[in-house]
């Protein structure tokens, strides 16, 4: 008796990836520090694959924008400040979130939902990609960008790349749309809920080539696609990379608080962020898992894994210890202004905790001799001044916030 046809595995892809999780402004900023090491260290030229998920896709899309061609060699402190730093700094003290979600609240708005999330395109094509809002075709072929979204139809990760969008149960459309722009798939890999709503996808059924799912409602489901925040499916965005062997993952997204969730409705928020943590903790075990693995082995990879909760303390300067990084965690996730202190702590807290990593994790991957880390904002590194300038960076809703730029 013959025994089942199996599926041929995937040969592993050798080049390097980098994920940058979702976490809105907050991670954005701590993945900018983190790329900085990356680039002082000689791994960003050797990217083959970033692939990105809400905040992380605020940035791999600055990134994509900002470096083309892509960079041969480190960029000097100067082309790195002057080209990728200082626009995003910008950026970072516009708040796109309150504007896009009062739309709603004019009344010929009130039974278009749709509006909000279509505001919020509109403030990434404007503000972070200064007017020009380029075509997914005409990012970059190398390293290739994915900005991962959530598939609300069909439960998976929908992917927009330079080639095509869709995902693996509905299909996939190649090339992109003209109005799948590289605008529409931030907004769709950054639309969180409840704050945004889902985004159509604005593609007709037949648009669609391949696709997994054959039932007879296969035509309604594509039509009806919505797509939400990229981390509710995988906050790391590790699908995308699951085949490279070299594989550097930044995870900029909070911590599951501890708390006490009497009341229904907070019950029901509590049981999604259960679930949601749940399924984390599952990812981050199986990278471990793999990175553990000894060579030759099936599924086996190089890299590291850090996040903005570690702590990043270093012998020749003080560095971050626990108590710091937690409360610098604790920051919001959030698309409102933030102050040029978040902005530069966060930063060297990125760097510091991807340097230390990479260098104790993958050595291998980097030059030898390898660069001194050199903390990028040296005047914010005591631990009472940098309490003191973000005491108010967990809340939301702080007036006049950017003109808080020094506590």
């Amino acid at each position: 008796m013959n025994s089942p046809a199996m599926k041929p595995a995937i040969p592993p892809n050798d080049g390097i990836a980098l994920c940058l999780s979702g976490g809105g402004y907050r991670a954005a900023i701590f993945h900018l520090g983190a790329v900085r090491w990356l680039n002082e260290c000689g791994l960003l030229p050797r990217l083959k694959l970033v692939s990105c998920v809400s905040g992380g896709s605020i940035l791999g899309a600055h990134l994509a924008f900002r470096l083309n061609p892509w960079p041969t060699g480190p960029l000097s402190d100067d082309e790195w400040r002057d080209r990728v730093v200082e626009p995003f700094r910008k950026f970072i003290h516009r708040d796109i979130r309150t504007s896009a979600v009062l739309v709603r609240c004019w009344p010929w708005n009130w039974l278009r939902a749709h509006v909000t999330a279509e505001s919020l395109r509109r403030k990434y094509a404007r503000y972070l990609f200064e007017g020009r809002d380029p075509r997914l075709a005409d990012i970059l072929a190398v390293p290739k960008f994915v900005f991962c979204a959530t598939d609300m139809s069909f439960g998976v990760n929908w992917e927009s790349t330079r080639s095509r969008v869709g995902d693996y149960q509905a299909g996939y459309v190649s090339p992109p749309p003209d109005h799948w722009t590289l605008s529409r798939a931030v907004a769709a890999s950054s639309c969180f809920p409840p704050v945004f709503p889902p985004i159509k996808t604005g593609l007709a059924a037949d648009e669609y080539k391949r696709g997994a799912y054959r039932g007879a409602d296969r035509d309604h489901l594509r039509r009806q696609i919505r797509l939400t925040d990229g981390g509710v499916y995988d906050n790391l965005g590790l699908q995308p990379a699951r085949n490279h062997s070299q594989l550097l993952v930044s995870d900029g997204g909070g911590a599951m608080q501890f708390a006490n969730w009497n009341r229904l409705g907070s019950r029901v928020l509590r049981y999604a962020n259960l679930l949601q943590n749940g399924i984390g903790k599952l990812r981050r075990s199986w990278l471990m898992m793999d990175y553990g693995r000894k060579p030759g082995d099936t599924g086996q990879k190089t890299g590291a894994l850090w996040s903005i909760h570690d702590s990043s303390g270093h012998a020749e300067y003080s560095g971050y210890g626990h108590e710091t990084a937690k409360l610098i965690a604790s920051i919001r996730t959030d698309l409102n202004t933030f102050t040029a202190a978040e902005f530069e702590i966060l930063q060297n807290h990125g760097y510091l905790v991807a340097a230390q990593k990479t260098i104790d994790k993958c050595p291998q991957l980097l030059p030898n001799p390898c660069p001194a880390e050199r903390i990028p904002y040296p005047d914010w590194n005591h631990p009472d001044a940098i309490a003191k300038a973000l005491r108010l960076s967990p809340s939301r809703f702080v007036p006049f916030r950017k003109l808080r730029t020094r506590a």
